[in-house]
């Protein structure tokens, strides 16, 4: 990613947690926040519920995949407006889906094979992070695809209000008066 003046920057972190919040909803989690924290610590605040726990796994299959799949949301939704990153997730969202894929029991061999060979802390390399899209992120894609007028309305209100409970970002999300 190449330096940007921090309105580009507040609108790529608003499009992010936004494609994480929309696909939070898609996929059945409830979204209690939306925060954009300055540069350094945007953030959405997904209530998962008792199947998953504080490590990252997930008590099945379809828990951890619908998990992952909003872990890349953010990235998938970021990429559609700013289709010149080069990125492909971002190191915190990427380091929580190699958590769950290597320490989940539901995993397939080939899954974990998928995401083994980096170690959190500097950023991962091209060729671990497309193996990684390959085997989770086309989810993701088609949810803020399907989605996108949501994401960009919830991100568009982010940019106005950069915290958000989830009630006012379900206000957004339906098209209804949330200031």
């Amino acid at each position: 990613m190449t330096t940007k003046d921090p309105a580009t920057l507040m609108a790529q972190q608003a499009y992010h947690e936004a494609g994480h919040a929309v696909a939070a909803l898609a996929v059945g989690f409830t979204v209690n926040g939306i925060y954009l924290q300055g540069a350094d610590a945007p953030m959405v605040a997904i209530d998962y519920g008792p199947a998953i726990d504080l490590f990252g796994t997930a008590e099945n299959r379809k828990v951890g995949l619908a998990a992952i799949t909003m872990l890349l949301a953010g990235s998938a939704a970021e990429r559609r407006l700013f289709p010149d990153l080069t990125e492909l997730g971002d190191v915190r969202d990427l380091g929580m889906v190699q958590e769950m894929v290597q320490w989940s029991d539901w995993t397939t061999r080939a899954e974990r094979q998928a995401v083994k060979g980096w170690r959190y802390g500097p950023r991962p390399s091209r060729p671990w992070r497309e193996r990684v899209w390959a085997a989770f992120g086309q989810r993701a894609e088609a949810i803020v695809d399907r989605r996108w007028l949501k994401v960009d309305r919830l991100a568009q209100a982010l940019l106005i209000m950069p915290q958000m409970d989830g009630e006012t970002a379900q206000k957004v999300l339906r098209n209804k008066r949330w200031h």
